[in-house]
This record gives C-alpha cells, sequence and structure tokens, in this order.
C-alpha cells in the first residue's frame, strides 16, 4: 500500500503541488463518476466542484467503500456538495478539510490557499 494519493479534481492537482510526497490521480475537470478508487495510508479526496446537475450522494459512497485508508476530504463550496461529503464522512468517521482563501471564481482556492490546505494536511493528518 503506498502512504499518500490525492484523487479529484483540479482543486486536488493544486493541493498536490504543496504534497510532493503524494501520489496525484487528481485530473481538472473530474467528476466524481471519474474518480477510480486508490487504497493508500492516506487518502486524500477532492470532489463536487464539477458534479453539477445531479446529486452526488451515490458515487461519493461508490469511491469511499472501497477504501480502507485514512481519508480527508477537501469540501467543495458549492453547499450541496459539501453536505454529501459532511454526511459520508461522518458516515466514515473521516476527516474534513475547509477550503481556504477561495478565489474569484469562488470555487478554488489561490495558491496561498492550496498552500495552507495542504499545511493543515500535512500536520494532522501526516
Amino acid at each position: 500500500m503506498v502512504d499518500c494519493v490525492i484523487l479529484g479534481d483540479s482543486i486536488g492537482v493544486g493541493v498536490s503541488q504543496f504534497l510532493p510526497q503524494c501520489i496525484s490521480r487528481a485530473r481538472v475537470g473530474n467528476r466524481t463518476t471519474a474518480i477510480n478508487p486508490i487504497d493508500a495510508t492516506v487518502v486524500i479526496i477532492s470532489t463536487g466542484s464539477n458534479d453539477y446537475g445531479y446529486n452526488n450522494a451515490a458515487d461519493l459512497e461508490r469511491v469511499r467503500s472501497q477504501i480502507t485508508g485514512r481519508v480527508v476530504w477537501i469540501l467543495p463550496a458549492n453547499p450541496l456538495r459539501r453536505l454529501n461529503i459532511l454526511n459520508i464522512s461522518t458516515n466514515y468517521n473521516d476527516s474534513v478539510v475547509e477550503l481556504q482563501n477561495i478565489s474569484s471564481d469562488r470555487v478554488h482556492p489561490t495558491i496561498a490557499g492550496y498552500r495552507e490546505i495542504a499545511l493543515q494536511i500535512r500536520l494532522n493528518h501526516f
């Protein structure tokens, strides 16, 4: 099993720049349906920002149910997607990290925000 993997969308891509010890399987534009779970000691998941137009709860459950390592979810800005992730994280006793320093697009963090998210993950989960 690998030590750390980052799954998900562009926010995961941004965070991966500040967590070089993690394998990144995040891709810009990924929806939750595109995530192929990889087990690791720590699995960081950033998803939901591209899941517009449908309720992603079943997809989140599919992803999470295939992981046995510790999971850290990066919460998206979208309120419904946040709620779905909070429900899943509570069911599995996972950790969550809030977005930091959200940029003018109201979806992505600034560079400083990515750095802060990575720092929180590093301090609390490694």
